[in-house]
């Protein structure tokens, strides 16, 4: 929960919104990068354990007093580049967060847990801004 004092009054902002402005910025990359837990693993991809992928339990939201502190995980797309996708996702939840809740962003990382292809190749890199 994330609380702002105004001259009307407090507004609190819960962690599903802030979820769900960064969830929306990922879909908006037109198939360049998914949602996926630390392991890499995205709904669909042959994984029978593995069924559901819901934003809350991906998306990591640590509230402080300055701001909020966002860390979640994505696989990128064979031949997406992975500088410009993980710049253009920090910076359109910078601005969602900046114009939906009024809310500043101290950090977001995005930790590229793999590439899809026809499978996916592991990997571990971490953005952040």
């Amino acid at each position: 929960m994330y609380k702002i004092k105004s001259v009307s009054g407090d507004i609190t902002i819960f962690r599903p919104v802030i979820v769900r402005i960064v969830a929306e910025a990922v879909k908006r990359q037109a198939g360049k990068a998914q949602l996926s837990n630390a392991k890499g693993q995205i709904p669909g991809m042959g994984l029978s354990r593995f069924k559901a992928l819901d934003p809350s339990d991906v998306i990591e939201v640590n509230v402080g007093p300055e701001g909020v502190d966002i860390r979640f995980y994505v696989v990128i797309r064979f031949g997406s580049s992975i500088g410009a996708v993980t710049d253009t996702l920090i910076q359109e939840i910078r601005e969602d967060l900046k114009k939906m809740a009024s809310v500043e962003a101290n950090s977001v990382a995005v930790v590229v847990t793999g590439l899809i292809s026809r499978n996916i190749a592991p990997r571990n890199i971490v953005v952040r801004k």
